[in-house]
């Protein structure tokens, strides 16, 4: 089954870099969808574009985490394990992920998919509509902590001190109703706050016409858009830290006694 998808971005201005910049984006993005099922496994592997990337596991019932990992990693379909090993998630991992869940109460959580694959983590939607990922660093890298422009996490945790495993619970957010004049604002705003951005932009253009990546971000129930990858934003000296000027300011008072 072959269906033609292109990304829903709103608005794109009619300047011939930004067309250009938009087309390439396009021509990336544009999947042709090919859903596979085999033999009697409960997972139903979609891929997308020429060269089969992995879109996402459909799984044919809802079936607990910890066992959505070792069906993954008992599969003896080549391209689920191409497509992990291309995000440096090799099968012993993926493995070793489903056993240590299997003893942990999140590891109980009912999944309907696998919807999202990247280095550092893998995203499943929950039988009740949310998104529970499972990642190998912090969420929020280097202490960093959350900011108003994150989504909010409803639940995390770590799930092994070595590896270290962890897991965060959020709530399922779209995407293709999110216009570029919105993620620039949204853009401005961290900036603004002090955080530098990195890994948003598709490719940076000379004529400071910007194309930011969709796939960082996400708009929630409240209508809102948050970030999503938190990896995108970093602290700076100007991020507005009230503890750490408070001993500052603390620490001057005690100098000029």
């Amino acid at each position: 089954m072959n269906i033609q998808i292109t990304p829903k971005i709103s608005n794109i201005q009619n300047t011939p870099i930004y067309k250009k910049n938009y087309n390439e984006y396009k021509n990336i993005h544009k999947p042709i969808i090919d859903t596979c099922s085999f033999g009697n496994s409960n997972i139903i592997p979609i891929y997308e574009h020429q060269y089969g990337t992995l879109k996402s596991i459909e799984f044919k019932e809802p079936i607990e985490v910890s066992k959505a990992f070792l069906e993954i990693a008992h599969t003896n379909e080549d391209l689920i394990k191409y497509n992990l090993l291309r995000y440096t998630h090799t099968i012993e991992s993926i493995k070793e992920i489903g056993e240590i869940l299997s003893n942990q109460e999140i590891g109980k959580t009912k999944v309907k998919s696998l919807i999202g694959i990247g280095t550092f983590a893998l995203a499943f939607e929950t039988e009740n509509g949310q998104v529970l990922k499972i990642t190998d660093i912090e969420h929020f890298q280097n202490g960093r902590k959350p900011a108003k422009f994150d989504l909010p996490i409803i639940k995390s945790g770590r799930l092994a001190k070595y590896p270290p495993y962890h897991y965060y619970l959020e709530e399922k957010v779209t995407q293709n109703d999110i216009t570029q004049e919105e993620l620039k604002a949204l853009v401005k705003e961290i900036k603004n706050l002090g955080y530098k951005m990195k890994d948003y932009l598709v490719h940076f253009s000379t004529d400071d016409e910007e194309l930011i990546k969709v796939e960082q971000f996400g708009r929630a129930k409240n209508g809102k858009i948050y970030l999503i990858d938190p990896g995108c934003a970093f602290e700076t000296d100007n991020v507005y830290n009230p503890a750490k000027k408070y001993n500052l300011k603390n620490l001057f008072k005690k100098l000029l006694k």
